[in-house]
């Protein structure tokens, strides 16, 4: 049973639940115009009608309830730029493996009318006809507040924006905070790049690295012959220093209970320049980072290292939530 908690309404029960919960929680859950005891009505027919009310009201909150896809959907931002291309070739390839869906998207500016939109989204979604299940949507306004609502409403599993390198990539960063906060999906920075299988993740041992380590199982789950790297940063330790070992340990230990067959990795420098470069060194296919938390007002909160791996990364970046 999912409960809903909103100010105007403090508490939603089915008509099923009327038998168990407390007279009194019910007649709180009833707008107070259903009880007209102004008027001489007996009170308890008036409580009588505002559960049903209640019961009413929970039913259809339940028929609207969104429910969470039975198959990975993919959100792709197609901005009609090469990077546009990138992120559909991606959704594409990913819906394949795992018999997902893709949310074709574009966010419209003024001087590009809904009709011209649609009609450039069905050109690209007539080079995947038969293949992928694929639907449009349209919207207008900030690209990071459009894609984060849609993917909130569209129940995306994740969001696949593409990169080509040709334009700063100050926009990916506030994109991926704002998907981050409305749907808690992760989003897939897609570069171009070689398929090489090698994954890259990198983990800080905090709570949030559970996700990561799941996330690189799950990656390397959808190719053939994967090689996934799991790495931790230390700063400032040398090669003989305990706490390295204790590190690699930590990373076995993650590794075992995953049941992956990966290589464990202790990196040391700064968190971001070192991730960036290890991934150079393997010639990884995309690196795989968790966000830093939240900040004050309940606000996600990107990182700095994760913000920077996906300002300077020249691979694929994906940003996993960390909830």
């Amino acid at each position: 049973m999912v409960f809903a908690y909103t100010a105007r309404n403090p508490l939603l029960v089915t008509a099923s639940d009327r038998r168990t919960f407390p007279r009194r929680l019910l007649d709180e859950a009833a707008p107070a115009h259903n009880i007209r005891r102004d008027r001489g009505r007996d009170v308890r027919a008036g409580r009588a009608r505002s559960q049903l009310g209640a019961g009413e009201r929970a039913r259809e909150i339940e028929r609207r309830a969104p429910t969470e896809p039975s198959h990975p959907v993919l959100l792709a931002w197609i901005d009609g730029t090469s990077a546009g291309t990138l992120a559909w070739r991606e959704a594409v390839t990913r819906a394949r493996r795992t018999g997902g869906s893709i949310i074709a998207m574009r966010v419209v500016a003024e001087q590009i009318s809904r009709g011209d939109a649609r009609a450039e989204l069905e050109r690209w979604i007539g080079s995947a006809a038969g293949e992928v299940e694929v639907e449009i949507a349209i919207a207008e306004g900030d690209p990071a507040t459009a894609i984060a609502a849609t993917a909130q409403a569209r129940h995306a599993t994740m969001v696949v924006i593409g990169h080509d390198g040709l334009r700063p990539a100050t926009r990916l960063p506030l994109i991926t905070e704002a998907v981050a906060q409305r749907r808690g999906c992760p989003v897939l920075i897609a570069r171009h790049g070689l398929p090489t299988g090698i994954l890259l993740a990198a983990i800080d041992f905090s709570d949030a690295s559970s996700r990561v380590v799941a996330t690189l199982s799950a990656e390397s789950s959808i190719r053939v012959g994967a090689s996934p790297i799991l790495a931790h940063v230390t700063a400032g330790i040398s090669a003989d220093d305990p706490k390295r070992s204790r590190a690699a340990n930590r990373l076995l230990h993650a590794i075992a209970r995953c049941e992956l067959a990966a290589e464990a990795i202790v990196l040391d420098g700064e968190a971001s320049r070192a991730i960036v470069e290890a991934a150079e060194d393997a010639d990884a296919e995309i690196v795989i980072v968790g966000l830093a938390g939240h900040g004050a007002g309940s606000k996600v909160v990107l990182g700095s290292v994760a913000e920077r791996v996906i300002r300077h990364a020249r691979c694929s970046v994906l940003i996993v939530p960390n909830y």
